[in-house]
């Protein structure tokens, strides 16, 4: 027996190797600055992408690329509502893929030659490239006074408004995960916008709030991105508030149980923040028994133990999650601990 524990031990350190090297190479790939354009290849992509979208409803009013600074912030106006502008792109870049032609398509996206998604995909990278260009598309839109009045005179990010475009969701939200990354681990991620100290790291969290996840996204492949993200991030307050976060960016109801499974692993952290910080967000959460069960069992001996600082968050997790069956144990245990806790 005692052989076969050493086994046990030495492929476990191995398996844990493994997964260090690997979210090491990913810290180093995601954290990468990528390669910068020539002078020429840079205004032809801003041309390509600007042109696109003024025809789908949005004006970008930049400076010559020689003379941009990246401090400038940049003016984007949108001609229509965001929704349309959403749904004009949508439609041509699903109409570069299907000859056949779209009986539902409105009048003003058939008028708009198609665009190669791959093409758009590939330049809108090189596009967001340029620092200013990116922290602008972060930013809530302007209004034209042809907008309906309906809507206020700010609308959403440019981002935002990608991201709710079905053919560019998954992409774009990966592509934004990882310059999350960039921002964390290299730093250069609190900026100043008219005066205002503005963090660029929740700016891209806030882009998520509440997405509608497409038709054309695995979100369960997304979510499991995300999640992994997490462990790539050094700041403790950006891995907390990512993890408070993610019920309010997947929350539809099938994904709630994959998000218990991931945060679950959560617990075997060392890091006591990031566990107070899933023990809260898993009280949001409606458990199933079994796996509500298995939590418990892991928590209770945090409490008895006391290696790590985070009893009143067990505590509030048990007494928020228990039911009538279970709730007369909790209340044993936490008399139990402050018992031992007054003999001390």
């Amino acid at each position: 027996m005692g052989l076969l524990r050493q086994h046990e031990i030495r492929a476990s350190q191995q398996v844990a190797q493994q997964q260090s090297t690997q979210s090491l190479g990913r810290i180093q790939e995601y954290s990468s600055t990528p390669p910068q354009q020539s002078q020429r290849s840079a205004q032809a992509t801003n041309m390509f992408i600007t042109r696109i979208l003024d025809e789908c409803g949005l004006e970008i009013k930049m400076a010559d690329e020689e003379n941009m600074n990246n401090n400038d912030e940049l003016h984007l106006e949108l001609k229509v509502d965001q929704g349309i502008l959403a749904k004009r792109l949508s439609q041509r870049l699903r109409s570069s893929s299907n000859t056949t032609n779209n009986n539902a398509t409105t009048t003003a996206a058939a008028a708009l030659p198609p665009i190669s998604l791959k093409q758009f995909e590939s330049e809108l990278i090189s596009f967001f490239s340029n620092d200013s260009i990116f922290r602008s598309s972060l930013l809530p839109t302007s209004s034209t006074d042809d907008v309906s009045p309906l809507r206020s005179q700010q609308q959403d990010s440019l981002m935002r408004i990608l991201l709710c475009v079905d053919e560019l969701q998954m992409f774009l939200a990966k592509y934004l995960l990882k310059r999350l990354v960039r921002f964390d681990n290299k730093g250069g991620d609190r900026v100043v916008v008219q005066n205002l100290p503005l963090s660029m790291i929740r700016l891209i969290l806030q882009t998520f709030h509440y997405l509608p996840i497409g038709k054309l996204t695995n979100a369960k492949e997304l979510l499991y991105f995300y999640l992994d993200v997490i462990d790539l991030v050094m700041n403790n307050d950006v891995r907390c508030q990512m993890i408070s976060l993610v019920t309010d960016i997947f929350c539809d109801d099938y994904l709630q149980m994959n998000i218990v499974t991931k945060l679950e692993e959560k617990l075997d952290s060392t890091n006591i923040d990031v566990i107070k910080q899933v023990l809260s967000t898993l009280t949001t959460i409606q458990i199933d028994e079994s796996i509500e069960r298995r939590i418990r069992e892991k928590i209770i001996p945090m409490i008895m133990t006391g290696i790590l600082d985070v009893k009143v968050e067990c505590f509030n997790y048990l007494f928020e999650t228990s039911t009538k069956i279970n709730m007369f144990e909790t209340i044993l245990l936490f008399r139990d601990v402050a018992t031992v806790s007054g003999r001390r």
